[in-house]
């Protein structure tokens, strides 16, 4: 599938929801020769969403592709959460649908995925809503920072994770090899992150700790990738 023809097919789902194209931010990355292609559209601020904390949610629709068939074609809504021109994301929307790359793969109906997904992400601003007042236990923290999160990411990310939710701040081992769980794991404190509290008081804080580490993976589609797992992450923490 050429990049072209998506960006086609997404500008025209944008219009048919109906969204003027005039009122949406396009950016496009591509890769170093053209192969991958990452679209992003930011939906105009009569979409954008407070949970409670006055600092505004965007809502963002994804396209990744590869004409190459290296990387799968992925189409997603997020949630976005920008500070101070930097990229605290947290993108929850349950929609995400992945095609596989071949010869008979067909062009999705981005129409039909697009309206889905605005649906979805209505009903979501309830559940984003809650976490605001969930708070959550050190002790359950730190049980999920060995469990279900280090499980899913690796030790390394799940102490960045919960230094952020203690401190604000992100960091690294101060000893590789040091045989602790990610919640005992010596790290060295770094720069704090935009808009996280000095001390995480509720599940809303502790996702935008996720989606920060997601967010720090070098490669668009692991980044993506990172943000469809946090609402399964988020569920083991408060089930």
């Amino acid at each position: 599938m050429q990049h072209t023809a998506l960006f086609e097919r997404a500008c025209d789902a944008i219009e048919a929801v109906p969204i003027n194209l005039e009122s949406v931010f396009a950016e496009l990355l591509l890769s170093t020769y053209g192969s991958k292609m990452a679209l992003t559209f930011t939906l105009p601020q009569s979409f954008d969403f407070d949970p409670g904390d006055g600092l505004i949610l965007k809502l963002r629709f994804h396209c990744v592709n590869s004409v190459d068939g290296r990387c799968r074609l992925r189409i997603m809504l997020g949630w976005y959460r920008f500070v101070c021109g930097n990229g605290l994301v947290v993108g929850t929307s349950r929609l995400n649908q992945r095609f596989v790359h071949n010869e008979y793969l067909e062009m999705p109906d981005l129409k039909r995925v697009l309206a889905d997904g605005l649906k979805s992400a209505e009903k979501e601003r309830a559940s984003l809503t809650q976490w605001m007042g969930k708070r959550v236990e050190e002790s359950r923290l730190d049980k999920w920072t060995d469990g279900p999160l280090g499980g899913e990411w690796g030790p390394l990310a799940a102490a960045r994770v919960r230094l952020i939710c203690r401190t604000g701040c992100d960091g690294r081992f101060a000893r590789q090899g040091e045989k602790a769980p990610p919640h005992r794991k010596s790290m060295i404190r770094m720069a704090s992150v935009p808009g996280a509290p000095p001390k995480a008081e509720n599940a809303y804080h502790v996702a935008q700790a996720v989606a920060w580490v997601a967010r720090s993976k070098k490669d668009i589609q692991d980044q993506l990738d990172g943000m469809v797992a946090i609402p399964k992450l988020m569920n083991a923490l408060l089930e």
